[in-house]
């Protein structure tokens, strides 16, 4: 079913016959379903969508729904007829689908969904901050006047939102943009039910924000001078490092001249060879540069094998390519190494969450099933220069392109850190709505706006001080291996001199 025509209005079908056998809301799409039996004895065909796994006999008018966010665990199960089963564990009951055919696969989908709810963010609703004071002042009164608007949270949803309407949103601001997820607890940014009563008395501590940032500003000027102090450091280390040698090249003029004394046979030897020549220590600057490495961000995917086959993978970004990353490992799978200026374009398939990333030439596209479609999407259209997005028919369009859409990081302290030090450098600050949506004065909008901005400028001068603390920690340990090489030498040539006294001592 090359045809995406075809493949759109077959993937039509299913969601209609799964929204219509499990009322399932007008946002859910049927990602993949399979052929599998219901607790090993009601055979039937399984649904997998954004949001639900679905069960429907083949036998019976048995239905069953599960929404993912009231699953507690997924596990591979078997027992001696069944080998491909999969057990679900929710908030009330269990089932085991067996007899899958893919069962693994079938598994690793069912995963990535559960830990990674579906999520898209519209554009609308990401607030940009005005860099000018006056400007910012002015925005600030008019979102204060048009702030009633955003209490009726029955006529405006968030728009931040996973594709299920069973429940409200709850969302989270991710550098400025709106994750909504169906799974948690009720409540939106669009909602300030009970807000006003609070927001009248809320006093916005800009103080603390300023503070923080005078003292990060201070660690970098500290950072920068110690950075200074180890360059000298490190001229001076080489000074006497070169000292050293010249010890050693004049010990070994020494033991040619006592050679040549002490016997008529060494004089010959040194007749016949040619002086040794001591150990040219070429200057070297010691200026310290700091350079922000460049900080991969790993995205959760599926990657889609050429067998068919979806297997947990990381998509590894970097300024200039992409790495495809074993999930388990961690290490980059052979020739999955893709260059951005290699990328023709960038395909959204009729299959919903699957991407397909197309080369220039000849060279097989890469197929990976995310929940982060948009921001992956976003990222290429930022990295790339006017890259060629394709939604083919039936799939759900997005905005892309934007700042203001940030990319979800996988987990691991390592990620979390560098995510927090290096942040994407939006041309514009940006703010959640639930501050544009509370009712207080302009005076106050006004400083949250401002504390936003420290807060940002706090993260960029953490990022100096990480690459700073970097910088120096290589330094650190190229002078501590040339100092142990220099405290070698000195032994070295401590030893060669005593044994040159005693020579002398003999000769006398």
């Amino acid at each position: 079913m090359s045809n995406p025509k075809d493949k759109s209005e077959h993937m039509k079908h299913k969601t209609d016959e799964a929204r219509r056998l499990f009322n399932l809301p007008d946002t859910e799409s049927v990602i993949q379903d399979y052929s599998c039996s219901l607790d090993k004895l009601t055979p039937g065909r399984l649904y997998i969508s954004q949001n639900y796994l679905c069960f429907a006999s083949t036998l019976s008018h048995s239905l069953e729904s599960i929404p993912f966010r009231k699953v507690t665990d997924i596990t591979p199960d078997s027992t001696l007829f069944f080998q491909n089963a999969i057990a679900v564990t929710f908030q009330g009951g269990f089932h085991s689908f067996g007899g899958l055919v893919h069962r693994d696969e079938t598994l690793n989908l069912m995963l990535h969904l559960w830990k990674h709810p579906p999520s898209y963010v519209d554009l609308e609703d990401v607030v940009e901050v005005p860099s000018n004071a006056a400007e910012r002042e002015k925005a600030a009164a008019a979102g204060s006047s048009s702030s009633p608007k955003s209490q009726d949270t029955k006529d405006q949803p968030a728009r931040s939102s996973t594709g299920s309407s069973s429940s409200s949103s709850s969302s989270s601001s991710l550098g400025g943009s709106t994750y909504g997820s169906s799974r948690g607890s009720s409540g939106s940014y669009g909602s300030t039910d009970g807000v006003q009563e609070q927001t009248s008395t809320v006093k916005v501590d800009t103080t603390s924000t300023r503070n923080a940032l005078r003292l990060a500003y201070e660690a970098r000027e500290i950072g920068t001078a110690t950075m200074s102090e180890l360059s000298y450091q490190a001229e001076v280390i080489d000074l006497i490092e070169r000292d050293v040698e010249r010890v050693h090249a004049n010990l070994d003029k020494s033991d040619r001249l006592l050679r040549g004394i002490e016997s008529v046979g060494g004089g010959l030897k040194n007749a016949l060879s040619s002086e040794k020549k001591g150990k040219d220590m070429q200057y070297i600057d010691r200026t310290l540069v700091v350079t922000k490495e460049d900080v991969p961000v790993d995205v959760d995917i599926l990657w889609k094998q050429p067998n068919d086959m979806l297997v947990p993978a990381l998509m590894r970004l970097y300024k200039d390519k992409f790495v495809c990353v074993n999930a388990a490992s961690k290490q980059p799978e052979k020739d999955m190494t893709f260059p951005f200026d290699q990328i023709e374009s960038v395909v959204l398939r009729a299959r919903h969450q699957h991407i397909d990333i197309r080369f220039l030439g000849k060279a097989p596209r890469f197929r990976l099933m995310s929940s982060y479609v948009q921001p992956i999407v976003n990222e290429l259209a930022l990295r790339i220069k006017d890259l060629k997005v394709v939604f083919e028919p039936g799939t759900r369009q997005f905005p892309y392109g934007s700042n203001n859409i940030q990319l979800p990081t996988s987990g691991g302290a390592a990620a979390t850190r560098k995510a927090g030090f290096f942040r994407s450098s939006a041309a514009t600050t940006t703010i959640s709505p639930v501050i544009t949506g509370l009712n207080v004065d302009s005076e106050t909008k006004t400083a949250l706006i401002q504390q936003e901005k420290d807060l940002d400028e706090i993260s960029s001068v953490l990022g100096d001080i990480y690459a700073i603390g970097t910088t120096m920690g290589v330094e650190i340990d190229r002078s501590s291996e040339q100092l142990d090489r220099i405290t070698n030498r000195v032994d070295s040539a401590n030893v060669r001199l005593a044994k040159t006294n005693q020579r002398i001592d003999r000769m006398l």
